[in-house]
């Protein structure tokens, strides 16, 4: 915590000099100014360098064991080994840096330069309150998790790029990204499924989305095993003990993916009523899309699971804001609005304190040690 919390106090610090020197809406800001960009730039550092100059954290010694062990790019592109359900577009990245450099400092910094821009970009952009859904991010485990799976971070970061691009309708441009996506990560294919999800929420496909789940949840053996057998079949390699390792995900973290979806649906005759901003329909949708996958994961896979969920919880950041502004009075949504980041802390204390100490787990160079690894 005493690593984290500095980072949280810059960073809610500076979201809000962005927040108040912002000319126009977000979503569509007109005109920046250059104290504006200040803000934003610093509040983009404070996230970016603390995960790009870890040396220690989850997965972080896998991936540097692998970049000092991989083979340089005319190796891989001439060893047949890339394969299209296996993230060859990571392997390609991997590769590149290797090729030009031996500093696994920098093979780590520079996705995270590109996720903390991407992530913090959309929620500037879909967000009513900036320093309200940075605070989400932060506390709600996001931005930690951008520290442990980079392939998938590196992947979501894309697809945050591909949202924009389904709300304007411009799908062959939403495609591609989602593509270029599940070249870094497969489990990002699942964004093509988000067109179907513009409509206003609590209608017959929400509440397939929750139907399915449950369905699942009752036949979770076979039909798991089903999706396992076509996977393999089509050579993506998933073994079965990453599904079913008998660890289900704890019934906290199923509970605060719960907020948004109840909260959208108890106030749904506030919020979608009247004119109001139709890309929250599909930003609900996507927090509706992530409790039921976490509901998935609390039969088993808790895992893999609570990673494909990660993948649509921006609709939880960005949505919560929109819908206490929505559906209070100025004076109750500024309640709401406490009670709710006091619970979020308690959950953010829970996971990085109790349930598993970050600071024991986390270790990172200076920006000095960074810059003298340069020579």
């Amino acid at each position: 915590m005493k690593t984290l919390l500095p980072i949280l106090i810059a960073s809610l610090f500076f979201a809000y000099l962005t927040e108040i020197t912002t000319v126009g809406q977000y979503g569509k800001v007109r005109q920046q100014s250059s104290a504006n960009k200040l803000f934003f730039f610093l509040l983009f550092i404070t996230l970016a360098m603390p995960a790009g100059l870890r040396y220690s954290y989850n997965d972080t010694g896998n991936y540097i064991r692998g970049f000092q062990s991989g083979p340089l790019l005319p190796e891989l592109l001439t060893s047949g080994e890339l394969h299209i359900l296996e993230n060859p577009a990571f392997e390609v990245y991997r590769a590149l840096v290797r090729t030009l450099t031996s500093n696994y400092h920098i093979f780590l910094l520079i996705p995270s330069f590109f996720i903390q821009y991407s992530y913090i970009s959309f929620i500037r952009r879909y967000c009513s309150s900036f320093t309200m859904g940075i605070a989400i991010y932060f506390l709600f485990g996001t931005y930690v998790f951008s520290f442990a799976a980079m392939k998938q971070a590196i992947a979501m970061a894309i697809l945050l790029f591909a949202i924009p691009r389904l709300l304007e309708r411009k799908y062959l441009q939403f495609y591609l990204l989602v593509f270029i996506a599940f070249l870094f990560h497969t489990y990002a294919i699942s964004f093509a499924i988000l067109p179907l999800f513009m409509t206003q929420p609590w209608k017959l496909r929400t509440f397939l989305v929750l139907f399915i789940a449950l369905a699942i949840m009752v036949n979770f053996q076979s039909v798991i095993g089903s999706f396992l057998d076509a996977a393999n079949d089509s050579g993506k390699t998933v073994a079965d003990y990453e599904v079913f390792d008998n660890n289900q995900i704890n019934i906290l973290r199923v509970l605060v993916y719960a907020v948004v979806p109840l909260m959208s649906f108890f106030l749904r005759g506030y919020l979608f009523r009247g004119k109001y901003d139709e890309s929250y329909n599909l930003l609900i949708h996507m927090a509706v899309i992530s409790f039921a996958i976490m509901l998935l994961g609390t039969i088993n896979g808790a895992n893999m699971f609570g990673r494909m969920a990660q993948y649509f919880e921006f609709g939880i950041i960005c949505s919560l804001p929109w819908m206490i502004t929505r559906s209070f009075e100025p004076r109750s949504a500024r309640t709401v609005t406490v009670i709710a980041l006091s619970c979020f802390f308690f959950y953010f204390f829970y996971a990085n304190q109790i349930n598993m100490s970050f600071d024991d787990a986390y270790r990172a160079v200076t920006f000095l040690e960074f810059i003298q690894s340069l020579f």
